[in-house]
Order: C-alpha cells, then sequence, then structure tokens
C-alpha cells in the first residue's frame, strides 16, 4: 500500500523479492548443512554392515577349525 501511495511499487516489489529469496537461499543452506553430516552417518553405518557381514562369518570358521 506503502508503495502504491508513494509511486514506488515496483522497488517495493523488488525489495520484497529480494528478502524472500535470500529467506529461502539461507533455508536451503540450512538444510544441505544437516543433509551433508546425516549422509556420512548412513554411509558409515552401511560400511560397518558390510565389514561386520564379511568378518563375522570369517571369525565363526576360525573358531570351528581351532576347536577341532
Amino acid at each position: 500500500m506503502v508503495g502504491e501511495e508513494t509511486g514506488t511499487l515496483s522497488e517495493m516489489l523488488q525489495n520484497a523479492s529480494d528478502f524472500f529469496i535470500k529467506e529461502a537461499e539461507d533455508l536451503i543452506n540450512t538444510i544441505l548443512k544437516w543433509i551433508e553430516p546425516l549422509s556420512i552417518l548412513i554411509l558409515g553405518c552401511i560400511v560397518a554392515y558390510i565389514i561386520i557381514s564379511v568378518i563375522l562369518p570369517i571369525m565363526k570358521i576360525s573358531t570351528a577349525v581351532r576347536l577341532s
């Protein structure tokens, strides 16, 4: 309304647009900052599961060979 009264509507809309673009970029950056450590944690769990699933059968076989 102020922009219409003073004749600077386009400037006011540009300011509002700049503000909302900056807010959206900040939100995207915050989300990306959280996704990176979470993805590293998830990949670490997957790798640990694969390593454990390979090592446990080897340990069971070596234990069975020693007992025989």
